[in-house]
């Protein structure tokens, strides 16, 4: 798995589980907030649940040029219970550290 496929995890582990002040810790910064995170969340009416591995081997991932630092932009289709791959979608900026680490923002969690 991919240092991005990773971070797109951890994050997504934390949806599901309902983390919110761990998720707001590790997505400081985001133009989206945890509240407007958990309402995207609760308005879409269903149950989060964990994809199959395989799903983090297929991110939409687009380069974003002229930046500093080596930054993607990540669309990731969110699972629920009732759907299995759903049209919820979360949508991430992530920049890769001078420290070598990889570091996400929420840029949206939408239906498109």
């Amino acid at each position: 798995m991919t240092p991005v496929a990773e971070v797109v995890k951890s994050l997504v582990g934390l949806l599901v589980t309902g983390e919110w002040p761990e998720l707001g810790r590790m997505v400081s910064g985001s133009r989206l907030s945890i509240d407007d995170m958990r309402l995207a969340v609760a308005h879409y009416g269903r149950t989060l649940t964990m994809p199959p591995r395989e799903a983090f081997d297929r991110l939409d991932v687009v380069d974003v040029v002229a930046t500093p630092q080596r930054t993607v932009s990540v669309r990731f289709p969110l699972w629920t219970l009732e759907e299995g791959c759903s049209d919820l979608e979360l949508v991430l900026t992530v920049t890769e550290g001078a420290d070598g680490l990889w570091h996400a923002r929420v840029d949206d969690v939408l239906v498109p």
